[in-house]
């Protein structure tokens, strides 16, 4: 079971920046010679320098990479996106560290290494404290021992960290950790209480779903099949009255 999240929708901001003239003439030249010249390193002589300037931005690395790591993309696409999510992450771009560590973690583009993985996410979170995509997979490591033995107390703390400001996905995590009293003591009304605030704050599908089987069997909280319609109104985006 994979939960973990690859999100490369966040852009973290680098001291390392290339410099306008030689963003313009990377800019200038043909897309076709750009694939090629990642893919093959065979960019003309003359334009080099200029590449190896532009490169030297961790975030450039990553947004090439991003448009690689596609669900339409071929293994070897894959394969390149993952040499460069590397080379990102080796110059301290935490997304990178963390879309690397899943990608370790999977296969994709490449061998299975939970141990790597692990590594790589802990270091998008030692860079990053407050990361949540980050903090979320370290927790799911921890739950379902991917790369680390599985430690139910540690994935709890992680859920919990990551579901300040509702971070949907560590909410529902979280909130089954507290219903199911898995690593730590069984705390059922918080856990409905947190799938509330979830759905109502941001419309979560997977929680409101959560939500809407509970009150419609009454399983953790009492039966209330007005509360049951009112999820599933705002699954199907449905004004609730």
């Amino acid at each position: 079971m994979n939960l973990l999240v690859t999100t490369n929708t966040e852009r973290a901001s680098f001291s390392t920046v290339p410099s306008d003239e030689s963003i313009e003439k990377v800019v200038a030249i043909p897309d076709e010679l750009i694939r090629k010249a990642f893919r093959e390193d065979g960019y003309p002589h003359e334009l080099q320098q200029c590449v190896i300037e532009f490169l030297s931005a961790p975030r450039v690395l990553r947004n090439f990479a991003d448009s690689y790591n596609t669900q339409k993309s071929s293994e070897s696409n894959y394969e390149f996106a993952r040499n460069l999510y590397d080379r990102s992450s080796s110059h301290g771009d935490y997304i990178a560290c963390n879309i690397l560590g899943t990608m370790y973690m999977s296969g994709k583009g490449g061998i299975k290494d939970g141990s790597k993985a692990f590594q790589l996410i802990k270091k998008s979170v030692a860079l990053k404290p407050d990361y949540k995509v980050a903090i979320y997979n370290l927790g799911i490591c921890y739950q379902y021992g991917l790369g680390v033995e599985i430690n139910l107390k540690s994935a709890r703390k992680q859920f919990k960290i990551a579901s300040k400001g509702m971070y949907p996905p560590a909410v529902n995590q979280l909130s089954t950790m507290y219903i199911k009293g898995l690593g730590g003591k069984k705390k059922v009304s918080k856990g409905i209480e947190l799938l509330q605030s979830c759905a109502d704050e941001t419309g979560d599908k997977k929680a409101c779903r959560n939500l809407c089987l509970r009150y419609m069997i009454g399983d953790g909280v009492e039966r209330d099949t007005n509360k049951a319609r009112k999820y599933s109104d705002i699954i199907h985006h449905k004004k609730y009255e």
